[in-house]
């Protein structure tokens, strides 16, 4: 065999152990950052048992014994499966996008800061009943 045929079977080689590496290491990398769905968790605030399972298409049903278990696992999941979303939106309604998307954003938060999202929500929260505020509190815990 000769010196040409020896440095191209090689670069081949090399290529496709680079590729495999690659394509491993990018299926790990994407898979890895799906929400853990099997198994036992134990969340202390959890008062009694909590069953959760998902159906063939993914959607949670959570089965609770009480309100407060209910409302913990309710955003305990919505936080599995939405996390990203809901710190956005958190983010955008107190006008502070900027910190993740520097100035891009920045027109955006002035004009939510402006509006006054924030300070409407902390004295919507203040003026709820005390049952639906400690639902509420249940569910961000």
């Amino acid at each position: 065999m000769s010196r040409f045929s020896k440095i191209i079977i090689g670069s081949l080689l090399a290529l496709i152990l680079i590729g495999g590496a690659l394509v491993f290491f990018l299926y790990r990398l994407a898979t890895k950052s799906y929400p853990h769905t099997d198994g036992v968790l134990i969340l202390p605030s959890l008062q009694k048992p909590v069953e959760v399972f998902r159906d063939e298409w993914g959607v949670p049903h959570i089965l609770a014994q009480n309100e407060h278990d209910l409302m913990l696992t309710t955003g305990f999941v919505h936080a599995q499966d939405r996390l990203w979303q809901m710190e956005l939106a958190r983010r955008a309604g107190l006008g502070r996008l900027s910190e993740i998307f520097d100035t891009t954003t920045l027109k955006f938060d002035k004009m939510f800061r402006t509006l006054g999202f924030a300070t409407l929500a902390h004295r919507l929260r203040n003026n709820m009943h005390p049952d639906s505020r400690r639902l509420l509190d249940d569910y961000t815990e």
